[in-house]
């Protein structure tokens, strides 16, 4: 018997969600290339690229890596950063030709300053270097925004079907193995997609309860009928002004695009119907505040999803830590409050000590002037610390110099760098037990729930101001097709609205 060829695949990356409405510099540039890549995420990160390349070393398939990035961006992602981490990626695989397959890591909500569609565009530039007939994949967040490239040079996708993303590692080791079964000749992988016009914020995108948990459940109904091998909810980024940053379900089917084809639209529909129940439904700082201090026990979630550092806010806003101590409340704590200058005068005064400084409010005025306060430096930390919890377990973050200053009876975390509060880790790496306070302000959407779920006695979601706030309409867009749900009155779908 001939004895199986090898089959050897070729890997990249690059990785941004990118709020457009932005126009201030986040740095984020980070570069891993070659064999020091696979060495670092092999068997030790659940994440996208160690499921890809668990998967290739459990099936026997060689995955030669070129080059994996994070760009900077002023919102959308600088040119020079972009071409810094594509031009070598483009390189690195044309170098590693002839090859059975392209495995890349994309997110699928990055925009650059000329392109809408980064991904389209990193899929596009791949084709002309490998040309039409080989498979190329990638594992999606279920953010992304799909656009007519991506699903013209894109061979097929996985998107995760978790919010807060706990599947990551699933979903990418689900697209690899699809793509190695297919290079056998085991299945035939054909995807279509489908999108119900409509834009979800992402507070109503948590899979964990209704509506949204309603339609992941119908596509693991469709995926569990024959001859589907996959199906994605892409619940897409709305803080991207591009032609549509909605949502998309994709299926694959093995060999019968038509099927693929009836059954995105069958859940595009199941979506489109349940429209109404994705209006966001938050309170407002005060009536948040009078709920939670009406609570006998803590800890209650206050949850700043407007100014959440994951989906591009400065995390420096300062609205609701006026109103909480315009309130007089104690025995609270916010979670985090970028601000390097404040830690920096923190650092100089010294543990035990107090200072007096202006904290936050130095990026987005409209999200809350700074704050002038006086405090007590607790605790200073050089904010590395490694997560416990479903999200991102075993791997190193870094908050950069931090501080645990208490003004009034609130603890406030200060960083120089932002930060997601995802995993308990990140208050018990300060010395401070979250499990201990009546209120948590947490500056977040959803993925805090991932840590604090098990923990709060109530969480209450907050209607803030904010680049990641869920007052869409009020957004400035220009590129935006319209009409759309829910920001059009044609779109809506309400009879009482209707003048004709």
């Amino acid at each position: 018997m001939e004895k199986e060829s090898k089959i050897k695949l070729v890997g990249g990356g690059i990785i941004h969600e990118s709020c457009t409405f932005i126009t201030r510099f986040i740095p984020g540039r980070w570069r891993g290339t070659g064999q020091e890549v696979l060495d670092n995420f092999r068997g030790k990160r659940r994440s996208f690229l160690s499921a890809m390349i668990d998967v290739c070393d459990r099936e026997g398939v060689e995955l030669i890596p070129t080059t994996y990035g994070w760009p900077d961006s002023n919102g959308r992602v600088l040119n020079e950063s972009y071409y810094s981490l594509l031009n070598p990626m483009l390189e690195g695989i044309e170098a590693a030709l002839p090859v059975d397959g392209v495995l890349l890591q994309l997110h699928g909500g990055g925009a650059t300053e000329d392109e809408d569609d980064l991904e389209g565009h990193v899929l596009e530039q791949v084709r002309k270097v490998v040309g039409d007939e080989i498979p190329v994949v990638t594992p999606l967040d279920m953010h992304a925004n799909i656009g007519p490239k991506m699903m013209k040079h894109g061979s097929f996708y996985c998107g995760e079907d978790t919010y807060p993303h706990i599947d990551s590692y699933e979903r990418s080791a689900e697209v690899t193995q699809l793509m190695i079964d297919k290079i056998r000749g085991k299945i035939d992988p054909v995807i279509a997609y489908a999108q119900p016009n409509m834009i979800i914020t992402p507070v109503m995108q948590k899979t964990g309860y209704y509506p949204m948990k309603a339609v992941i459940d119908k596509a693991h109904e469709i995926e569990a009928e024959p001859g589907i091998l996959s199906a994605t909810v892409s619940a897409g980024y709305p803080y991207a002004d591009v032609p549509y940053p909605g949502v998309t379900m994709m299926v694959i089917a093995d060999g019968d695009k038509a099927l693929a084809q009836r059954k995105a639209d069958e859940l595009s529909q199941f979506c489109w119907d349940l429209r109404l129940d994705f209006l966001a439904r938050v309170v407002p700082m005060d009536r948040a505040l009078d709920l939670a201090l009406a609570e006998p026990e803590g800890p209650v979630v206050l949850t700043d999803q407007a100014d959440n550092p994951g989906g591009g806010p400065p995390q420096d806003g300062t609205l609701a830590l006026k109103a909480m101590l315009d309130r007089g409340v104690t025995n609270a704590c916010v979670v985090v409050l970028r601000d390097a200058e404040a830690v920096g005068k923190a650092m100089e005064a010294g543990i035990g000590n107090t200072v007096t400084m202006k904290i936050g409010g130095k990026t987005e005025p409209w999200v809350g002037d700074p704050l002038k306060v006086t405090g007590l430096v607790k605790t200073i930390t050089d904010g590395k610390y490694t997560p416990k919890g479903p999200m991102g377990s075993g791997i190193e973050r870094s908050m950069g110099n931090t501080a645990v200053l208490n003004v009034k009876g609130i603890d406030i975390i200060l960083t120089e760098k932002s930060q997601q509060a995802t995993d308990l880790e990140l208050y018990r790496s300060l010395g401070i037990e979250p499990t201990d306070y009546k209120i948590l302000l947490v500056k977040s959407c959803v993925h805090y729930r991932a840590a604090h779920e098990p923990i709060a006695k109530k969480i209450i979601e907050v209607d803030l101001p904010g680049w990641h706030g869920t007052r869409l309409a009020a957004f400035p867009w220009k590129k935006l097709r319209r009409p759309v749900f829910p920001l059009d009155i044609e779109a809506l779908g309400i009879s009482e609205l209707r003048t004709k």
